[in-house]
């Protein structure tokens, strides 16, 4: 079993950028191996006036949760994909823990653990998550291994999960709540999609909607098979063209861009819409950018800070490419939760630096700690078993100034995505803004 990564002041972990890399190069050949995957109204809760008196119960395996009134929380990841989201997590912790805790009960974060984007270890770890370590919540989540087998067996213990969700299961596009909660809503379900989404791509192609020619490359995930769905019954219901449409990238093994970007471009795209994890985004883009390519090209994770895009050797191929991404980040320079995110990250020892993993992190724990809050003023009694089922009773995860959108359930949290996102774009050795964080519409397409 994976070990716990604790956060280290010194420094952030940044392999996953260095093999994307060295990754890139072999890419402009037309193949090349793959990293793994990276993906994707109700009454507000009463104030906590009943949290004080609030008991920790026992998690679904019956191992107490948390020794001396201690919340304990665990998190899961894919290490090689969001190699900081423990940090950000940690910080926003901190901070709770610090103003007092719940009643005064704290978080006992006890780090992550890698499942190394394999779904049966992954399963392997929450087991061992819940029935040894007695966790009252799994979070943060964030890998694209906790699937239908691992979120069915959260469900069956009763133990909530927050953080990133790419499956059905997590979310609950099958049934009436889930074991999955995200501050970005559930990204999968292709019955919904973001009009904000298909408003950047076309903003980043810089024609008119009409004029638009829209490209869209996914991976082989039903996570992202789903948002291409969506996204192409989105474009069409909007009169925008969408000239091509494949979801074969491989989420792991080896992909030949060649006859992808061949077909591509025969089909005369001027913008280029690349829903896969990091290192296909960055190999997709290396590949058009050496076949001749002088259209837009957009995705929802390549966002890094300059020092991270230049020591990984990628700067020049991800130059001119924008980013949509879910959550505000230093390259939104007067948002105030990036402000305050950062003030956290300086109060643990960790370099006031927020990105893509770190925002994650930390709006999963603004989660957990909004639904603990008002699972206990809700009942004065607090079990793992009472966050979902707090959630389902109809409760709104109020966003801060700045950040995530308020995001109610069962719905939408549970179905659709949250619809927020800013536009950015590599402009030299740095992002830019084009369009600040913000919240749209979400539509139903089927």
């Amino acid at each position: 079993m994976a070990g716990i990564s604790r956060a280290v002041p010194a420094g952030r972990r940044r392999h996953r950028w260095l093999a994307i890399g060295l990754a890139a190069t072999a890419a402009c050949s037309g193949g090349r191996a793959r990293t793994a995957a990276t993906t994707t109204s109700g009454a507000p809760p009463a104030a906590p006036t009943s949290a004080a008196s609030a008991t920790v119960g026992t998690s679904g395996g019956g191992a107490p949760t948390g020794a001396g009134g201690d919340i304990v929380v665990e998190g899961i990841v894919t290490l090689k994909n969001h190699p900081d989201t423990d940090v950000g997590f940690e910080a926003r912790v901190g901070r709770f823990d610090k103003a007092g805790g719940l009643g005064g009960r704290q978080i006992k974060f006890l780090g992550v653990k890698d499942d190394g984007l394999d779904p049966s270890q992954d399963l392997s770890i929450l087991q061992g998550m819940v029935g040894k370590d007695g966790v009252f919540a799994v979070a943060p989540v964030a890998t694209e291994a906790l699937l239908a087998p691992s979120a069915t067996y959260l469900a069956q213990q009763g133990v909530p999960a927050i953080g990133l969700g790419t499956s059905p299961a997590f979310c609950a596009t099958g049934g009436a709540s889930a074991p999955g909660l995200s501050p970005l809503g559930c990204l999968i379900d292709p019955a919904f999609a973001a009009t904000q989404a298909l408003a950047h791509l076309v903003q980043a192609a810089g024609v008119p909607a009409a004029e638009a020619r829209v490209a869209l490359v996914g991976g082989d995930s039903d996570a992202d098979k789903n948002q291409v769905t969506a996204l192409a019954a989105l474009a069409k219901a909007q009169g925008v063209q969408v000239v091509f449409h494949t979801d074969t990238i491989a989420s792991t093994g080896t992909t030949d861009y060649a006859p992808i970007v061949t077909a591509l471009l025969a089909a005369g795209p001027n913008v280029v819409d690349e829903v896969t994890d990091v290192g296909g985004s960055v190999a997709l883009a290396a590949v058009l950018q050496a076949a001749g390519y002088r259209g837009a090209v957009v995705n929802q994770v390549t966002y890094e800070p300059p020092a991270v895009l230049a020591s990984a050797g990628i700067t020049a191929t991800l130059s001119g490419v924008y980013v949509d991404a879910g959550f505000p980040v230093d390259a939104n320079p007067a948002n105030p939760a990036v402000a305050q995110i950062r003030t956290d990250l300086e109060a643990i020892g960790q370099p006031p630096t927020v990105d893509l993993d770190i925002a994650l992190g930390y709006w999963s724990a603004d989660m957990l700690i909004q639904l603990l809050q008002a699972a206990a003023a809700r009942s004065g009694q607090l079990t793992p078993a009472s966050l979902t089922a707090t959630a389902a009773a109809g409760w709104t995860y109020k966003g801060p100034p700045g950040g995530p959108s308020d995001l109610t359930f069962p719905a939408p949290g549970w179905v659709a995505p949250d619809g927020c996102s800013t536009l950015l774009q590599l402009t030299g050795a740095a992002y830019r803004e084009v369009a600040p964080y913000g919240c749209a519409p979400v539509t139903k397409v089927s």
